[in-house]
């Protein structure tokens, strides 16, 4: 019976270790963006210096800096950038997805930057 309990408490634990945390919220002040996660802790403080906050989902975030837009994780690392004059402005970040605009084109990305899709704009 001891050994039952062990192995479900280890599998439990386990289990629980490969699980991501998700991002639930962003909020920020003059100085920081503090980063919630989906219990609704505060996981990560990053300083505002990383950029202007473009838009966020439960997995990542997209900030602008400058000529450049850089991914990061719901734990606040930082992921691939990608030039503002290929993505264009960016109209919203949903799922995995980030959606942009330049020209008379709209753009779909995934998190990673590699374009999926691209349609005119009506």
């Amino acid at each position: 019976m001891r050994n039952i309990i062990v192995t479900i408490m280890l599998l439990c634990s386990v289990a629980s270790y490969g699980q991501q945390k998700r991002l639930s919220y962003i909020d920020e002040d003059i100085s920081f963006y503090y980063l919630y996660d989906d219990a609704g802790k505060r996981s990560k403080t990053l300083p505002k210096s990383i950029g202007e906050l473009q838009g966020w989902s439960a997995t990542f975030f997209v900030v602008r800096q400058g000529n450049l837009y850089r991914i990061y994780d719901a734990q606040g690392k930082a992921g691939k950038v990608m030039p503002v004059s290929s993505v264009g402005k960016i109209l919203s970040v949903t799922g995995d997805n980030i959606t942009s605009n330049s020209g008379n084109l709209i753009f779909v990305w995934d998190k990673n930057w590699k374009k999926i899709r691209t349609r005119a704009k009506q």
